[in-house]
């Protein structure tokens, strides 16, 4: 009945070749990488199959996990690659390149069924962020809200030629088992602006889901303009894999 402590320590090491991706070998995979606490020890951080990742090298993780009560519990991780030799064939953003990675972690806090916090982050050697996710939800029933917090640093490589920096919102209210109310917003914090906002009512059973929406989007461009969007879905939860119908 008392307080559980889990350390988890990992330490992988492989050893490859270096110099098989040659220039002769089609790539034709996406060069995006997204390299965070969940596969720090993959033995392959490419996303695809035309190249594969070369080189002596450790993958290093610790993991902690902790049970407080039977309601409150918190999680760790974090971890990294070191390399023998200097890897360039990943994206420059992607924390992969070098003799040593960026830095990854995660942390997460739970008090079911009231509060739910996660945060992600990259950051390099100097301690300079490169990515950071906040993801934030609260229920004090019949009302629960959701704030989300993202920073992207740029990677022009993966077609993410500026820093992106946004915050989400959503919330809920429960009228009873089967109609809630909702409404959400995202900002656009480099550019100080909101992207989009918007709101619906949901009827929900065990056979249907209906629902009435508007959203209002504040971005623009000649081929994009901002716009005003109303409309309802219907959803048969009872018949074949619950798509809208």
């Amino acid at each position: 009945g008392g307080d559980t402590h889990i350390i988890e320590p990992i330490v992988q090491a492989i050893v490859a070749p270096n110099g098989g991706n040659g220039a002769n070998i089609p790539f034709e995979d996406s060069i995006v990488t997204e390299f965070d606490e969940t596969n720090v020890i993959d033995r392959n951080h490419f996303s695809g199959l035309d190249n594969f990742e070369d080189g002596t090298r450790f993958n290093l993780m610790v993991r902690y996990d902790a049970q407080l009560s039977e309601t409150l519990q918190l999680e760790a991780s974090g971890g990294r690659v070191f390399r023998f030799e200097e890897a360039s064939s990943f994206s420059s953003g992607s924390g992969l390149n070098g003799t040593e990675s960026d830095y990854v972690a995660a942390a997460a806090f739970n008090w079911s069924p009231y509060v739910s916090i996660r945060n992600r982050l990259r950051f390099d050697h100097e301690g300079d962020i490169t990515r950071n996710q906040v993801q934030a939800s609260f229920n004090l029933a019949p009302v629960s809200f959701a704030v989300n917090y993202g920073f992207f640093e740029a990677d022009p490589e993966a077609n993410a030629p500026i820093d992106r920096e946004e915050l989400v919102f959503s919330a809920q209210y429960l009228v009873d088992q089967e109609w809630r109310l909702r409404t959400s917003a995202r900002r656009d914090l480099e550019a100080s602006d909101f992207v989009s906002a918007g709101g619906s009512i949901r009827y929900l059973n065990e056979c249907c889901e209906i629902e009435l929406f508007l959203n209002r989007s504040f971005n623009s461009s000649d081929t994009s303009p901002a716009s005003f969007v109303t409309g309802f879905t219907v959803r048969l939860l009872t018949l074949g894999d619950g798509e809208e119908r």
